[in-house]
């Protein structure tokens, strides 16, 4: 989840507040995925691992499981 400094959800145009392994990512051809956790779009092709963020202080909050 992308949160500002107080903790708060990030809205923004691409609808989503956190990326999922369900979701359709884009891998690269040796199956590494990048994920873009970033103010500006890293290119239409790569929006799909995009999670905006602020252009400030931002708090970046992972959960992984294994």
């Amino acid at each position: 989840m992308n949160a500002d400094t107080n903790g708060f959800q990030v809205a923004s145009s691409l609808i989503r507040l956190a990326i999922s392994s369900w979701m359709p990512l884009w891998y690269n051809g040796d199956g590494s995925l990048v994920l873009f956790v970033q103010n500006e779009s890293p290119g239409r092709a790569l929006e799909a691992n995009r999670l905006a963020a602020l252009k400030g202080p931002f708090n970046l909050t992972m959960r992984l499981y294994a």
